[in-house]
This record gives structure tokens, sequence and C-alpha cells, in this order.
């Protein structure tokens, strides 16, 4: 990992866990001992009625059913459930399969994703869907000009 992806990843941890002090900010409020039904029911409403200084200044509001999920959690997990989880940020394509998609492509213009992905599966035994080639097969993100049927009608129609 590098430097980069490490202070992207501290950056990540470190919102994260704000957001889990903002949440529990919240929810301390509904899990003091003693409190009836009716009275967390209550302050749960009070709360979701009004707007909250959130994670980085912004000023939010969060529903009774936020704020009911997260007493829930937290009454299961403690601090930690509040925290969200980090996210995936690289692709999890990898960048060798892509690669060998968008040669394919240049290779032969005229095939389609669905086309591409039969050879890759072939080749590489696996391949990502129809859905995440598409966009990388499209004109706009390809190096190579190539001519696409129909394109020169339509952006005559659009001129």
């Amino acid at each position: 990992m590098t430097t980069a992806d490490e202070a992207d990843q501290r950056k990540r941890l470190e919102r994260a866990r704000e957001t889990g002090l903002f949440r529990y900010s919240l929810v301390q409020e509904l899990t003091e001992p003693g409190l009836s039904q009716a009275e967390r029911g209550w302050r749960a409403r009070e709360l979701a009625g009004r707007a909250h200084q959130g994670p980085g200044g912004v000023r939010v509001t969060v529903s009774y059913a936020t704020l009911t999920r997260w007493r829930r959690r937290y009454e299961e997990g403690g601090f930690d459930a509040l925290v969200p989880s980090p996210r995936q940020p690289a692709p999890r394509t990898p960048e060798e399969v892509l690669a060998l998609a968008e040669a394919l492509k240049r290779e032969k213009p005229g095939r389609t994703a669905a086309q591409v992905r039969r050879v890759l599966q072939v080749t590489a035994g696996w391949a990502p869907s129809d859905r995440t080639l598409s966009p990388l097969l499209t004109p706009a993100s390809a190096t190579a000009p190539w001519s696409w049927p129909g394109r020169s009608r339509l952006t005559s129609l659009a001129g």
C-alpha cells in the first residue's frame, strides 16, 4: 500500500469514527437506565424533530426509525456497532481483465459487451458482467477511435 493509499484509508477511518461519535451523541439520550418505553419513544421523536450538527459540521435531521435502529445496534454491539463499515474504494475487477477486454474490443470493434465477456470467460476463466464491461467499451472511454454503426447519423441529428 502506498503512502497516499494509507493517508486515504486513515481519513476514511477518521470520518467513520466521527460518524460513530455523532450517532452515539444522539443514542446516548435514548439508552439512559430507568427510561420507560414511552419516555424513550418521546425522546426519540423529539430528537427526530430537530436538526443536529452532524459529522463535518453539516446540519442533518435523523428520522425516528433511524434513531431506533441506531439504539438497537448500540445495545447489541456497543460503540463499534455505530461506526459505519469501511467501503472498498478500489475497483473490484482486476486491471488485467479490464485491459484484456479493451484490447478485445479494439481488435474487433463490432464486438458487444456480451461477446467480450464470453471471450474473457474462456481465456481468463472469469469475466465481469456485461454491465461492468459496457461503459468501458463505449466510444467515450475508448482510447482508439473506431466507427460505431449509426454513430454518424446520431451526431448529425444532434448537431
